[in-house]
């Protein structure tokens, strides 16, 4: 849903909330004991490395030069 929202202030508001609800939720898990600690903080590395590591690797392949074609 976060993707839908146009860049500027209110998507920014919602991001601030995502991150929020997210840790709360992971010091939640902790708390009631269903999960280590370090449990949550690979979770939140490997959230965050995604989150950060897919549009790279999109635009990577978007701006990737087109091959050239051997005309004989």
């Amino acid at each position: 849903m976060l993707v839908l929202v146009p860049p500027g202030r209110a998507r920014w508001r919602w991001e601030v909330r995502a991150v929020i609800f997210s840790f709360v939720m992971a010091l939640s898990r902790v708390y009631l004991q269903a999960h280590w600690l370090s449990d949550t903080v690979a979770g939140a590395l490997l959230g965050g490395g995604l989150a950060l590591g897919w549009p790279a690797v999109l635009q990577a392949v978007r701006n990737r030069p087109e091959p050239a074609e051997d005309v004989p």
